[in-house]
């Protein structure tokens, strides 16, 4: 499951900047591509954030589509269709060419929120 190698690196990277002084997050907002499934990362989340700062933080997602891709190979502009990219790639119409899917293109984190009140993360549990 991609969408869980994705939401893990988030929490990962996420847990170990967090300042001290913060109680915990109440919300992570993401804008995602259509070439990612909502319950697979709405599923990873809840799975990876218990015993984390995130462990109470809602999961806003916003949807940036994705009108085509461009073919690594000969250039030309693939449209993209429903349902199409499950396995993050794509086969060029013109030339044959297997093109993955970068994954900037698929998850940004936009912003988090967290409880501003002083404290340590323990007293918030």
């Amino acid at each position: 499951m991609h969408e869980f190698g994705l939401i893990e690196e988030l929490v990962s990277q996420f847990s170990g900047q967090m300042p001290k002084r913060l109680r915990r997050v109440e919300a992570v907002r993401l804008r995602c591509s259509q070439f990612v499934s909502e319950e697979a990362l709405r599923q990873a989340f809840e799975m990876l954030i218990p015993g984390t700062p995130l462990e109470r933080a809602e999961l806003r997602i916003e949807w940036r589509p994705v009108p085509g891709m461009q073919c690594r190979g000969c250039g030309w502009m693939h449209p993209l269709k429903e349902g199409e990219f499950g396995n993050h790639a794509f086969v060029c119409e013109d030339c044959g060419d297997l093109n993955p899917i970068p994954e900037e293109q698929e998850v940004e984190v936009l912003e988090i929120l967290w409880d501003h009140r002083a404290g340590s993360m323990e007293e918030a549990v």
